[in-house]
């Protein structure tokens, strides 16, 4: 019945997006998230994943909205487990949307891998132009390349595992990314050392630098209201 009245919102006018995500808050539980899982599964049905004239509206209203980290992770989990390719580029730019660049560039890179391999399409000409767009505004931040690589590597390989469950070449020499070894460790600490000496570098040749941050929450008026609507 729940499932039916969120349908039943969203049918009645694109302005209850807001309101049918509201009503799947409304049923989190500490002990039992089942049925908020549930209802966000039928949200995203409705507005992302069904190929109908008005999924393209619901979308981009669901998208103005603000999503806590426990429904940015179920969405993810979602493609994870449906391999709806729509899931993830809807993800992407909820990342984008909340200037989270480099996680979105990351991901970005896993879309591509997945569309193209994985499903043996292409990317349409939109597509390709977001990418460049966020990885514009990723290089705006100042990112270390070197430790960006790595994360990709990492999600490429975690990914290809996941839904090939073949070993990529990293795997096959021993390079596990995604455990906890020693090595991933030294590796690292190596990183925190080269941050570190890239910043004494600059402190020492009177360069002052701001640290770049992602926005990650209460960005703006609307989102200060959805939290206290919400």
């Amino acid at each position: 019945m729940m499932e039916l009245y969120i349908e039943a919102l969203i049918r009645n006018s694109i302005l209850n997006v807001r309101e049918a995500l509201k009503f799947s808050r409304q049923n989190k539980s500490e002990d039992d998230e089942s049925i908020r899982e549930r209802l966000l599964k039928k949200l995203l049905n409705i507005c992302v994943i069904e190929d109908k004239t008005e999924t393209r509206e619901y979308e981009k209203e669901l998208l103005s909205l603000f999503f806590d980290n426990y429904e940015e992770k179920f969405i993810l989990r979602y493609w994870e487990s449906s391999k709806e390719s729509k899931l993830l580029w809807f993800y992407i730019r909820i990342l984008a949307q909340i200037e989270n660049y480099r996680d979105s560039f990351i991901y970005y890179q896993v879309y591509k891998w997945f569309k193209r391999i994985y499903l043996k399409d292409e990317l349409i000409a939109d597509e390709l132009q977001f990418g460049m767009t966020i990885e514009s505004k990723k290089n705006e931040e100042d990112s270390d390349e070197e430790e960006l690589e790595d994360d990709i590597k990492e999600k490429l390989n975690h990914y290809k595992k996941l839904f090939t469950g073949t070993q990529s070449y990293s795997d096959q020499m021993g390079i596990n990314f995604d455990s906890s070894t020693n090595k991933s460790k030294s590796q690292e600490e190596m990183k925190k050392r080269k941050r570190q000496e890239k910043e004494k570098y600059y402190e020492q040749q009177g360069v002052k630098r701001d640290r770049v941050t992602p926005l990650l929450r209460n960005r703006s008026p609307l989102s200060a209201s959805n939290s206290n609507n919400m």
